[in-house]
């Protein structure tokens, strides 16, 4: 279930403030929180493309969050940054 909480807000300025070791500690103690997403689709793969995150991103690839998945418009994670990764 796709829903704006807690999580997918505390998750969001993780990435948007580049907060590496507070994300890190939070997918090491909370695994699952890599896969949760928004009401929009989106989640943390998507933020991190979004911000420009690489460290991050990485995190989350070895995590196994895939880039291919879409959101509920149709964007991958992929789509929404200039640089390839």
């Amino acid at each position: 279930k796709w829903e704006n909480n807690d999580i997918t807000s505390t998750l969001f300025g993780l990435v948007r403030d580049n907060d590496v070791d507070s994300f890190k500690s939070i997918v090491q103690s909370t695994p699952h929180y890599v896969h949760m997403r928004s009401k929009d689709g989106r989640g943390p793969m998507w933020w991190a493309h979004e911000h420009g995150r690489k460290e991050i991103v990485s995190l989350l690839k070895s995590a196994g969050v895939s880039e291919k998945l879409r959101d509920k418009d149709g964007i991958t994670p992929l789509e929404l940054n200039e640089d390839e990764f």
